[in-house]
Order: structure tokens, then sequence, then C-alpha cells
């Protein structure tokens, strides 16, 4: 999953839309924190890789979806522009 600076998904895999239950179309546009038993931390999570410039083992758990088991520690990462500039930040399962 990939979100913009102000938390916002904009591109997604297969695998989220089996995690949550949603396509593609209903995840891209929607805030992250939505997806997210906290919201809050889910949100903070992006402060702190904007600020931080990497957060490893943050623990998330997402809301239920067609998914057996939730994701439970997550890494983020800025996407930066050519100057530096963030321009969206990814999310990758760690475990």
């Amino acid at each position: 999953m990939t979100t913009d600076p102000r938390g916002i998904i904009t591109d997604v895999n297969k695998q989220m839309e089996v995690l949550t239950g949603c396509t593609r179309d209903e995840l891209i546009g929607a805030p992250f924190k939505n997806f997210f038993t906290d919201p809050e931390k889910a949100e903070t999570s992006i402060t702190l890789v904007l600020s931080e410039k990497k957060v490893t083992n943050y623990e998330l758990t997402a809301r239920p979806g067609t998914a057996k088991r939730p994701w439970s520690r997550t890494m983020r990462q800025p996407s930066t522009t050519g100057t530096g500039r963030c321009r969206a930040c990814s999310r990758r399962r760690a475990t």
C-alpha cells in the first residue's frame, strides 16, 4: 500500500485487496487509517515515516476483512522526488 503525505491511499497490491476485502477502486482515495483497528496509531505511522524517513517494528492491526490473519509488524518508507521532497509513503508487510 502506498499513501500520499496526508495518508490517502494512492496505490495498493492484490494482497491488500484480499486483506481488507475491498477492491482496488474502493481502497485508492480512501484514508489509510480507516483500515486499521487503531486509526490514530495508523495516522501516527505516517507522521513518523515522514520525519524519521523509515519506521520498522511498528505494529498495526488491520481491520478484519477476508484475510485469515491480520498484519502485525510493518515497515514504512517515504518515496521522494529527485529533490528529496516526500511524495508518498509505502507500507510493506515485515512479518
